[in-house]
């Protein structure tokens, strides 16, 4: 199932076809931009819950989603920013407690979103002009260095995407819920 626009966002899952009542959602997911794929649609029988419990606050925390310290900054320089704080740590335990307060509301799509982003570093940013940027690093295990970039996604269609998916889940819970 895809949700939104690969040329912009989409979202595709699918949840696995062996599962049967009762069950949790498993599946496989993976979010679509302009020139890249963050997750691994391959990844079978991933949990997919922790995405939905993610999304779900996502689209009322957007307008937080900013800090007054990006205002002259590009893309690049926000990202390394978020990534030197939330991923690498400070050069304190004091350091980092601070910056994990401030800027973990960035946090987009990583490990704890689910196996299928082990490996993705992500973050997401609400502009004041109303757009929303997703800022990712993709896994290259083999460097550890894999490419870096970002996409600025529309905020309505971006909220319609991740709305699109949140009802899909419900519905999917409820079926193998046997509801």
């Amino acid at each position: 199932m895809r949700f939104g626009n690969p040329s912009t966002f989409a979202i595709d899952v699918m949840n696995e076809p062996h599962l049967t009542v009762p069950s949790a959602v498993w599946g496989r997911m993976c979010i679509r931009l302009p020139e890249a794929t963050i997750g691994d649609y391959a990844d079978e029988n991933c949990a997919l819950f922790p995405v939905y419990r993610q999304f779900s606050t996502l689209v009322e925390s957007l307008e937080s989603r900013w800090d007054e310290a990006f205002h002259d900054w590009s893309d690049e320089q926000i990202f390394q920013k978020l990534y030197e704080v939330l991923w690498q740590g400070g050069s304190s335990n004091a350091e980092a407690g601070r910056g994990l307060i401030r800027f973990g509301k960035f946090y987009f799509l990583d490990n704890q979103s689910g196996e299928q982003f082990n490996g993705y570093f992500s973050f997401l940013v609400r502009r004041p002009n109303g757009t929303v940027t997703i800022l990712y690093k993709l896994r290259d295990y083999q460097h550890n260095n894999g490419p870096q970039g970002a996409a600025t996604i529309n905020q309505a269609e971006f909220c319609d995407t991740v709305r699109q998916f949140l009802d899909w889940f419900d519905s999917e819970q409820k079926r193998l819920q046997g509801e």
